[in-house]
């Protein structure tokens, strides 16, 4: 398009949308969501400085209907345990980081030993590639609990003098998860039927599973330590990705991956109270 802010009006921004989502049908609405944030955002910037006047040309442009967005999947208990039997070190421990503290997977690399002092992991950063940023949101940045099944890996894998990257690579770097999803969990998983559906699906998954591990079913009555910062039952709350039938095996009934789970139901003495 070619044209300078100043120049750039509600039309030119309406068109621009129109004609990605013409070139590009895969696009979800959501994205198209994210692209007209961004767009906002640089004007915005623009008004603050003074390049353009007036109100933001970006806030009264439609946004796409998109493509439907895929089914997210989250992995079940039995497919966690399955997964944590299968895969070796450091990959299984990282997995289960994922699986039973909800860490996103650039918080899982941002993890120091200093953030582990046997009960808690404290989310102080997350790693991109070589960035080194904070936590998504202010309310990641926690200290999240640990449970049992969590500290036995964590321990088994703590050197003597514990120090940087819980999760390293041959040099001390950070380790790639990217890479060791590649290069070991997918190949792995195959070998036993198996299908690798990414880091986050081991977090999606999280209020039911640890329901299932043994304890009551979560109310609302979180103290300050309430875990809802994780957003650990966000696709429970939306239905997405998690509704699936699984039998208990002990009381021979079906369980749903219930929408019906209240918001900030994970807190932290739940946590600390399974097995």
């Amino acid at each position: 398009m070619g044209a300078r802010v100043r120049d750039f009006h509600t039309v030119d921004a309406e068109q621009l949308l129109q004609t990605i989502a013409r070139e590009n049908p895969a696009f979800t609405h959501s994205t198209f969501a994210r692209l007209k944030s961004l767009l906002s955002g640089i004007f915005t910037h623009a008004l603050r400085m003074g390049v353009i006047a007036g109100s933001n040309p970006i806030s009264p442009i439609s946004i796409p209907r998109g493509s439907q967005s895929k089914q997210t999947y989250a992995y079940s208990l039995e497919e966690t345990q399955q997964i944590l039997r299968l895969i070796p070190e450091p990959a299984k421990t990282a997995f289960a980081v994922g699986a039973f503290a909800g860490l996103r997977e650039g918080e899982i690399r941002g993890l120091d030993w200093i953030d582990y002092d046997g009960d808690t992991l404290t989310v102080a950063r997350s790693i991109w590639r070589k960035h080194v940023n904070l936590p998504k949101t202010l309310q990641s940045q926690a200290a999240v609990p640990v449970i049992k099944p969590l500290r036995d890996l964590l321990d088994g894998m703590k050197p003597r003098n514990a120090v940087g990257s819980i999760f390293r690579g041959e040099l001390g770097r950070p380790l790639d998860l990217h890479n060791v999803a590649r290069r070991v969990i997918r190949p792995t998983l195959a070998l036993h039927g198996l299908t690798w559906h990414g880091w986050h699906a081991a977090r999606r998954g999280l209020a039911t599973n640890l329901h299932r591990l043994g304890g009551p079913r979560p109310d609302n009555s979180a103290d300050s330590a309430s875990l809802e910062h994780r957003g650990y039952d966000a696709e429970l709350r939306q239905g997405r990705g998690c509704r699936r039938r699984v039998r208990d095996d002990k009381t021979r009934r079906t369980i749903f991956c219930s929408p019906s789970v209240p918001h900030g139901a994970v807190n932290r003495s739940y946590l600390l109270d399974l097995w």
